[in-house]
């Protein structure tokens, strides 16, 4: 199988702007085309950034001068015309600097292989001490899981897989503990809440009054007329209370009749002495009794806030207990008033007095674990890092035999470690020697002049008789545009013209520095279509010498067309498909380092598609797949494609824009006077009702409203989202409109029919 060959960057992630995890991996030359909005541009600036990217083995992105032509490029070095950097070049150099420079850059390619082939393999080891390691640490982490989490407050520090294994690995002494032992002491040491809480308060039940009142029938022994009246009728206590109520009216409560005059002195005489000393007796047991035990209540209720939370299990059977204690004290309340209401009759209370030893019984086995908390809180700064010590000990007696063989295999990995991270450091060392040497070697060689001379050669042998480059006076190492026909600096350039003269300078800083003291490194080079806005003959130009970057960049030295070899990389992103056309030819048969590369654009999601086919001759094999045919056909293709109804209303009327108005000479209104007035009825449907089904109407309509209303043309249409549209519909019409208009043929022709 043949397989493409990478160079200094081996994989481009793209996650900016539409690009959602998206990447792709270039070889030595590439060619990237995209219709102009698809993502172009922030491929650029990506490499630029000289981020999200894997680089070569051995390498890094300072290894790499990374030059990239963009629209940011133009406007930082022609946008002012106050000049450009100086372009420092090897053109002149003294022969025998020039020969140590080649010495001394043979001698760091080996000097990086050196640097690689170390490299390689100290990363080989490190990786494997790594899974060894990571292996020990899971081993470690599973085996004590539960233990881990019984203890956690004692792990401070170590509760990562890494921070565990190394203090295990620290300890030196072993120990065998009681885990619950251990745990126990740990849950005291490190509790939360830890603090000394006061103990629960328990209730007297001396406290609570008795009296034999409730079960004594409080009755008056009045032998008064009135008196034996109301006995009779057994409505002692419901006169009592109607008087006790309405005694300052002088009609009855009931029945509303004036009452006689001496009704009081009656009333009076039905009750004796005893009955009121009675109710008196029962008014005040009432009383003493609810203040004894709303305070055992207040009592109980406050053991509630502020409990220690370890005792949350008993707290809450007391909690329900206290419910109990509660419903029977309001039952007892309700009786008293029973009795009050009633004195005659006989209650008895609830008895309090099991449910209150239960619930002091209760809190006495909770006021023991409070205690026990206490002590051990009191001590805490002693029992914490006890703990601490503890919990790793015990652990490192439980992995012991897990310790003992990772650190065996430990230590023979990390001493083959130590010798190749000396290799490697001795290799960098060199590395770093020899390119301080070629740049101070090269320091002596910068020519500025040949510089200018070699733009100025270039602008007249394109044509641009009108320009020239010179260095500003008093300012060296800056360049002015000058017009040939004022000798004054140029105030106006057309965006063509400024483009051009850009990217001659951009040529300049390919083959040479932009700096006399850079360290002048490998470069990659990135191009961002550079041919927008120029005539044919610039576009051609440019070709020109961006196929002459190419062929520095070739690595096949058995058909080496150039004796450089600086350009280690090239990106070359446009959308004009002449110009693709122009740099690409002859380039697709050398697969396995030169890759094509698609950028496209679906709803607002871009992605770098590579393209590739199986080789004709050889279907075992693959080849480069040039993307471009031509502007037209490719549009075909995408109508062949595409899924998305948004992007194939575009397509479709980007190849009747084409097709009819560009090609043909049709004018918009001449199709729509073909489609919409002569071949009307075609696109309407009778339905059996005898009503007019218009959707096909009214879908062509709108396709052709959109074409005549676009100025576009094939690269640069904009996307009106036909969120709606039934693209089976759509495919249909469009047939339709190439049959009516005639041209069914070139239809059929175009799907491969």
């Amino acid at each position: 199988m043949n397989e493409k060959i990478t160079s200094a960057i081996t994989k481009v992630s793209l996650n900016q702007a539409t690009f959602l995890n998206k990447s792709f991996t270039p070889s030595y030359i590439n060619f990237l085309f995209g219709k102009n909005g698809c993502g172009k541009s922030t491929v650029a600036k990506v490499l630029k950034d000289k981020t999200d990217m894997v680089w070569d083995t051995g390498h890094s992105s300072n290894d790499y001068l990374m030059l990239v032509y963009n629209e940011d490029f133009i406007n930082k070095n022609i946008a002012s015309y106050s000049g450009m950097p100086g372009v420092f070049t090897i053109s002149e150099q003294n022969a025998q600097i020039q020969k140590d420079i080649e010495d001394a850059t043979a001698e760091l390619g080996i000097a990086q292989t050196t640097l690689k082939n170390a490299s390689e393999s100290l990363s080989k080891q490190e990786i494997l001490l790594n899974k060894q390691q990571d292996t020990f640490q899971t081993i470690c982490w599973e085996k004590t899981k539960d233990f881990r989490k019984s203890v956690d407050v004692a792990l401070a520090g170590k509760k990562t897989k890494d921070g565990l294994t190394k203090a295990l690995l620290s300890e030196t002494n072993p120990t065998e503990f009681n885990s619950d032992s251990l745990i126990a002491m740990c849950e005291a040491a490190f509790s939360n809440d830890a603090t000394i809480y006061p103990e629960l308060y328990k209730a007297d039940i001396s406290s609570i009054p008795t009296s034999s009142i409730l079960s004594k029938p409080i009755i008056s022994s009045s032998s008064s007329e009135f008196a034996s009246f109301m006995k009779s009728i057994n409505a002692t206590d419901w006169v009592r209370q109607g008087h006790e109520q309405f005694h300052s009216e002088d009609k009855c409560p009931y029945c509303q009749q004036k009452l006689p005059s001496n009704f009081e002195e009656e009333i009076v005489r039905c009750f004796d002495k005893e009955y009121e000393a009675d109710l008196s007796i029962l008014r005040s047991f009432k009383a003493n009794y609810g203040a004894a035990i709303n305070d055992i209540w207040k009592s109980f209720s406050n053991n509630l806030s502020n409990a220690y939370p370890k005792i949350k299990n008993e707290l809450d059977s007391y909690a329900k207990l206290l419910d109990t204690f509660r419903a029977k004290v309001e039952i007892n309340s309700q009786r008293f008033n029973d009795k009050i209401a009633h004195p005659n009759t006989v209650v008895e209370l609830e008895d309090l007095t099991p449910l209150i030893i239960e619930l002091n019984d209760t809190i006495d086995s909770m006021n023991s674990k409070i205690k026990e908390n206490n002590d051990i809180v009191s001590d805490r700064a002693k029992k914490q890092p006890q703990c601490k010590a503890a919990v790793i000990s015990y652990l490192a007696f439980i992995l012991s035999d897990e310790l003992a063989k990772f650190r065996d295999s430990r230590s023979n990995l990390q001493k083959e470690i130590d010798t190749l991270t000396k290799e490697k450091t001795a290799a960098h060392n060199k590395v770093t020697d020899l390119r301080k040497t070629i740049s101070s070697l090269r320091k002596k060689v910068v020519n500025t002049s040949a510089a200018v001379e070699g733009i100025n050669t270039l602008l007249a042998d394109t044509g641009f008789q009108g320009f020239y480059l010179r260095e500003k006076e008093n300012t060296p190492n800056v360049y002015e545009v000058i017009r040939t026909n004022t000798g004054l600096v140029a105030e106006n350039l057309s965006e063509g013209e400024r483009n051009f003269i850009a990217f001659l300078y951009f040529h300049q800083l390919v083959l040479g520095s932009p700096e006399a003291d850079a360290v002048v490194n490998d470069k990659i080079v990135v191009i961002d279509d550079p041919v927008s806005s120029m005539d044919s003959s610039t576009l051609f130009v440019v070709g020109a010498l961006v196929r002459d970057m190419i062929a520095i960049c070739n690595p096949d030295y058995t058909t080496k067309e150039h004796s450089k070899d600086h350009i280690k990389q090239i990106f070359i992103l446009t959308h004009n498909a002449f110009f693709h056309q122009e740099v690409t030819y002859n380039q697709a048969q050398h697969y396995r380092f030169v890759s094509f590369f698609e950028i496209v654009k679906y709803d607002n999601n871009s992605d770098v598609i590579l393209c590739t086919q199986k080789n004709r001759e050889t279907p075992s094999l693959m080849e480069n797949r040039n993307p471009i045919q031509n502007s037209y056909a490719a549009l075909w293709d995408t109508y062949k494609e595409v899924s998305y109804p948004n992007t194939l209303v575009n397509v479709i009327r980007q190849i009747l824009d084409y097709y009819f108005l560009q090609l043909c000479g049709y004018s918009g209104m001449d199709i729509k006077d073909i489609i919409l007035k002569q071949h009307r009825d075609d696109f309407i449907k009778k339905l059996p009702d005898g009503t007019e089904d218009c959707s096909d109407l009214h879908l062509a309509a709108s396709l052709l409203q959109y074409l005549c209303t676009s100025n576009d043309r094939i690269s640069d249409g904009l996307n009106f989202i036909h969120a709606s549209v039934d693209t089976d519909s759509c495919r249909r019409i469009f047939e339709n409109i190439f049959r009516h208009i005639g041209q069914g043929q070139h239809f059929d022709m175009m799907m491969n029919r």
